[in-house]
């Protein structure tokens, strides 16, 4: 059985099959880091796991419908992926590595994440609100770091950003924009390149800066700009969270044909409870309008804070 170890933000996964394109495909994904902050792929050699810590097994069934038998954090998957390696994996591991860091009392959020002078901004919102947009361009033009596209993890101890994605995904087209301030690209991902950075770029985790949370909506017919209450931001930001608590929901909008998440009840009050308890000591903006608009009150709430 080919072993994969899953690392990320210091937990483990293993994965384990004898179906080598589930190997291929998870090498690809999980290795830019896209999904699951601080990601490392690399095959075990010559080293047997214990049962125990396989935490995934898969089984290729062909012509059989999907059955995911679990058994504690244990989760072994009966389906065939001889055409394709279906995306739900992903959603799979990203549950299971969130399982992990609410162990340690850390809290996975859906944004992204730049640093300036004084304060880490930390963008929240819907596919397709803004967040990687206007994170890019302060980086590019306005001489902030970046610290994570896409998920974002939080110790509810504390407040400090512990980890994140760094790599993006964009469209063929924006590449050419991008080229002195990235990598080149490292990776095709459903029909998008995935960049990162250079190294300059990037800001420093665990940077004790002050959090602000801004709920984002990049609409430049709309200008508001509003500091929010903790009631009122729960409200906003609640749709935030079901990613925690319907895991069966992928960070693109797939959908996989049952749900498969091993978050419990418990695992999910204590992701709410974390949210509330991070929400609540940290000072949230609701931001909405044209690019330039967005980035004015942004590097102003910097230079004041």
């Amino acid at each position: 059985m080919k072993i994969l170890s899953i690392k990320s933000a210091k937990q483990t996964i293993y994965f384990g099959t004898d179906f080598l394109p589930a190997v291929d495909f998870l090498s690809r994904t999980m290795m830019p880091g896209i999904f699951i902050p601080c990601c490392q792929v690399k095959a075990v050699k010559n080293y047997m796991p214990s049962p125990k810590k396989v935490l995934i097994s898969f089984v290729q069934s062909p012509n059989s419908k999907i059955k995911i038998s679990e058994n504690g954090e244990r989760v072994v998957i009966f389906d065939d992926w001889s055409k394709s390696v279906p995306t739900y994996i992903l959603s799979l591991i990203s549950s299971l590595f969130q399982k992990q860091y609410l162990k340690h009392d850390l809290f996975s959020i859906h944004s992204s994440a730049v640093f300036g002078n004084t304060t880490n901004f930390i963008f929240i919102g819907k596919a397709g609100s803004g967040k990687t947009t206007t994170a890019i361009e302060l980086v590019s033009r306005h001489q902030y770091k970046f610290l994570s596209n896409n998920r974002t993890v939080i110790s509810a101890d504390g407040l400090n950003i512990e980890a994140g994605t760094q790599s993006i995904t964009v469209r063929n087209e924006s590449i050419g924009s991008l080229d002195s301030f990235t990598e080149p690209h490292i990776e095709n991902i459903y029909g998008r390149k995935v960049i990162r950075f250079r190294s300059k770029y990037l800001g420093n985790y665990r940077n004790n800066k002050k959090n602000i949370f801004i709920k984002l909506q990049l609409n430049p017919a709309v200008s508001e700009f509003k500091k929010m209450e903790f009631d009122e931001s729960m409200i906003f930001l609640y749709p935030n969270l079901l990613d925690i608590y319907d895991r069966e929901v992928l960070l693109f909008n797939w959908s996989v044909p049952a749900p498969i998440s091993p978050l419990t009840i418990k695992d999910k009050k204590k992701a709410l409870d974390l949210a509330h308890k991070i929400y609540n000591e940290s000072v949230i903006y609701h931001l909405s309008g044209s690019l330039d608009f967005i980035c004015e009150q942004i590097t102003n709430l910097d230079s004041n804070e």
